[in-house]
């Protein structure tokens, strides 16, 4: 489950080169998914070497997050400070995104990247932990 989990997530990540690289069919599917998911506006968007990312730079943080917990199943908290962590990142990434809408505050990657690792790391180390039989 695991490295299902790893795998999916890092292709979703370097999607753009991927594509390019294999002309796979099904990455055309995949990406086709993420259009769906994740709304890909201008400036939202980071270009890594020459190419946009196939999701947004909050979007990318969550599936690196994901990515990340579910490799390492670490950190291990309890779930009650799990949700402790993930609450005060859910706040952030709210006060973020409603700065970033009302113009307070530009669209700025690195927060982006940082709310969404932050809210999908824990969970997914919780995650793969509990249902993947880490845990007693």
């Amino acid at each position: 489950m695991r490295v299902c989990v790893v795998l999916v997530m890092a292709s979703v990540l370097v999607l753009p080169w991927l594509r390019e690289a294999t002309g796979l069919w099904v990455l055309d599917l995949l990406d086709g998914v993420l259009a769906v998911q994740c709304h890909r506006l201008d400036g939202r968007v980071l270009d890594l070497w020459g190419m946009p990312m196939a999701v947004c730079s909050r979007c990318a943080g969550i599936y690196w997050g994901v990515m990340v917990g579910a490799s390492l199943a670490w950190p291990r908290w309890s779930v009650r400070v799990t949700f402790v962590i993930v609450g005060v990142a859910l706040g952030a990434m709210a006060m973020e995104a409603g700065l970033e809408a009302v113009g307070v505050l530009p669209a700025v990657h690195a927060i982006r990247l940082a709310t969404g690792a932050i809210l999908a790391w824990p969970v997914s180390a919780i995650a793969v932990r509990r249902w993947g039989g880490l845990d007693p």
